[in-house]
């Protein structure tokens, strides 16, 4: 990258706007930039006065920022001397050839729409104005950052945890500080090196059958609650989720769905969008969790979403909750399509989840209203997909992490986002469909 006669600055309000920046890395745009703040990384920016979107006559102007952020050149203090270093380095980065600086930026387009009173010769109202303000974001953004969100866990921390062992087979993943309480319980647990020198946990051979798996490892979860040593275990369920190797195959034991995490099983569920078309194209029935859910309370979900439990099928999954969820009547159950499934790596205060999440559309009439029966939603909305698209890459703190991923690939399904105006989008199907162990 050339970075001649460009400055660098990380202080406060002191963004650099230059005419050109022969940036060639990849694409990525991070909602939430605020310039009137300060920022404690480097960052390029150029200012480019854009027209396209003006009507006839209009001396309205639109402007668009492309900032350029280096995230791995962040100073490590607000002092003038931390950033004076992280400075030299990015600019020794960037002038260095073979640097991997330029492939790390992050790029950013931020927008300045013109007052209202700014425009003459037309009219201002939404009909006029703010219909080409969405046209210009949607042109301008990726839902990159919704792939990062759900996939938190990098390689790095996956090649530091433990296996988790039935036998052979692995059957989940531990973190190290979870390690150190479970290797504790000798009776049931044997920390050793497998055949190819990794560290794995083995539930002791002795314990031989599905019943006596089950137990034994309610026994310990039971008392790991007692003492509260996880915080995980506050949300005791008394529900299960059954262990595999595959989905495909007989689950080796079941496992309180609280603890999951803990041992870093790979959990299901079923999600269904249910959507409805009209003239103006197709809407999406969105639900608000209750308020007193014991995860997520009051975020955004599927209109119909559950964990499968042990004991239960995909297909009864999917009845079942659309029945108490959204009262959906039998006679609409057969508009339930499997769609395929997304999967990701996620963690939070409840572990290491390594989860798959089995996808199903349901189309709805045009008079159906949901109605919920088990507490569990607090209202429900129907949005055009537009609006599905804004909440998404504008407010996805608002979206349960994974209800996010899947009306994303509803979008990436029907067409709504593709290579076109999606530039990350091969790295977004990858990043929806990551594989486990």
């Amino acid at each position: 990258m050339n970075v001649k006669n460009t400055s660098i600055y990380t202080s406060k309000n002191t963004s650099i706007y230059t005419s050109k920046i022969p940036y060639r890395g990849g694409r990525m745009c991070i909602p939430g930039v605020n310039l009137d703040k300060d920022h404690t990384f480097s960052r390029l920016r150029k200012k480019t006065l854009v027209q396209d979107t003006k009507k006839v006559n209009c001396p309205a102007q639109i402007f668009i920022d492309r900032v350029l952020r280096f995230p791995q050149y962040k100073a490590r203090s607000s002092s003038e001397g931390d950033k004076k270093i992280a400075s030299r380095a990015l600019r020794l980065g960037l002038t260095t050839k073979d640097s991997k600086a330029a492939a790390g930026a992050e790029e950013v387009f931020l927008m300045k729409i013109p007052d209202n009173g700014s425009h003459r010769g037309h009219v201002t109202d939404i009909g006029s104005v703010e219909v080409i303000q969405r046209s210009w974001k949607m042109s301008t953004r990726s839902f990159l950052h919704v792939v990062k969100k759900i996939n938190n866990v990098d390689q790095g921390l996956i090649d530091r945890c433990t296996r988790f062992m039935v036998g052979d087979k692995q059957i989940g993943i531990i973190l190290p500080d979870s390690l150190a309480t479970l290797e504790k319980y000798v009776d049931t647990f044997d920390k050793t090196l497998n055949d190819k020198n990794q560290m794995c946990l083995y539930l002791k051979s002795k314990y031989d059958t599905f019943e006596s798996r089950s137990e034994q490892l309610a026994t310990v979860l039971t008392d790991l609650r007692a003492r509260d040593v996880f915080s995980c275990l506050k949300g005791w369920r008394n529900e299960c989720y059954n262990a595999f190797d595959r989905f495909c195959d007989p689950p080796l034991f079941k496992v309180e769905r609280s603890a999951s995490g803990l041992l870093g099983i790979k959990a299901s569920g079923v999600h269904i969008n249910g959507y409805v078309k009209t003239i103006d194209g197709i809407k999406l029935w969105i639900a608000r969790r209750s308020l007193t859910k014991p995860t997520y309370p009051g975020l955004l979900d599927n209109i119909i979403a559950g964990g499968i439990e042990a004991g239960r099928g995909f297909l009864e999954t999917a009845r079942k909750e659309s029945q108490e969820e959204a009262s959906v009547p039998d006679e609409l159950l057969g508009n339930l399509k499997p769609a395929g499934c997304v999967s990701y790596w996620y963690m939070d205060d409840r572990g290491i989840l390594p989860e798959t999440e089995y996808v199903m559309d349901i189309e709805l009439p045009s008079e159906f209203q949901p109605v919920n029966s088990d507490g569990e939603v607090l209202e429900f909305y129907l949005w055009p997909i537009d609006k599905v698209q804004e909440m998404l890459y504008l407010h996805l703190d608002q979206f349960k992490p994974n209800v996010a991923v899947v009306m994303l690939d509803f979008l990436i399904r029907h067409g709504y986002v593709h290579p076109d105006n999606e530039p990350n989008y091969a790295q977004i199907v990858q990043g929806i469909h990551r594989t486990h162990f």
